[in-house]
């Protein structure tokens, strides 16, 4: 039998794996590390779409909130410092 998916919210400063979860208090939502890394990610993507493009090309979402957020920072900063030891 597999084990359970582990669904344990993290403080920020815990945070090592991209599969970790923990609360993105700006969209009152419970996400993974990883999704919030790729969300600023995808933000950034955004705002240097053409907005010309068809919108089958163009990135969808809500991703406003992830553009400059410090909360989203300090995972990436979290995920990066975990790699490194």
């Amino acid at each position: 039998m597999a084990d359970a998916p582990d669904f344990t919210l993290l403080p920020v400063p815990e945070l090592t794996r991209r599969t970790h979860r923990f609360r993105c208090e700006p969209y009152r939502a419970t996400i993974t590390a990883g999704s919030c890394v790729d969300r600023q990610d995808r933000a950034a993507d955004q705002v240097n779409e053409e907005h010309t493009q068809q919108v089958k090309d163009r990135l969808v979402g809500d991703y406003e909130k992830c553009l400059r957020c410090a909360v989203g920072d300090r995972v990436r900063l979290q995920l990066i410092a975990a790699k490194r030891s």
